[in-house]
């Protein structure tokens, strides 16, 4: 579809330079849905950075009664913004970033940052393998709430005076107020949470 869109022209430009033959390239179909990827080490990484922040509270129970004495609530409010998040680049938006399906290389130049992660053979000019390095990409931004709440009791609790053992139930619940990822430098906030 992106050889016979707006873009054809230039699509098809850039998928000859890369070593499609000119002969097949109206007729080309990548033959699989899988394409063998290479993920290697980057020593120009530089730290992730981190700012954190998490406050929380708990609350135990102080009753006498036997079956609340042992009853305990927490809440913890969590803030957690991570800048220069050390990932890989999908083969698929390597892709996309290389045909400019999200306008990220409208000269369709064959010298683009994500087009040098494709390699094909000269041959046919199937893909052979995408480069997916660890980069320094983007970002991310969450906040939310978790809540616990535990409570047990004996057996014997119960009036059950020969039994051995004890009752327990805890619960967690989470909330994710805030989930944005910034998948590349330069690239808009996108919000997951929900």
């Amino acid at each position: 579809s992106a050889r016979t869109g707006a873009g054809g022209p230039h699509v098809a430009a850039l998928c000859e330079a890369q070593g499609v033959p000119a002969s097949i390239i109206n007729s080309y179909v990548f033959p699989t849905t899988a394409t063998a990827g290479l993920t290697a080490g980057n020593p120009k990484l530089t730290p992730e950075r981190a700012n954190t922040f998490n406050f929380g509270l708990v609350w135990t129970s102080s009753a006498t009664a036997p079956l609340f004495r042992r009853f305990s609530a927490s809440v913890d409010y969590y803030n957690i913004t991570i800048d220069n998040v050390i990932s890989v680049v999908p083969g698929l938006t390597a892709l996309s970033k290389c045909y400019d399906l999200d306008g990220s290389n409208p000269s369709y130049s064959p010298t683009n940052e994500f087009c040098q992660l494709l390699s094909r053979d000269p041959q046919t000019g199937q893909l052979v393998v995408i480069d997916t390095p660890y980069l320094n990409l983007g970002g991310l931004k969450t906040d939310g709430i978790d809540v616990q709440l535990n409570w047990a009791a004996d057996l014997g609790d119960f009036g059950w005076t020969h039994a051995k053992g004890v009752i327990a139930v805890q619960s967690g619940i989470g909330y994710t107020r805030n989930y944005e990822v910034k998948t590349l430098p330069g690239q808009p906030w996108l919000d997951y949470a929900g």
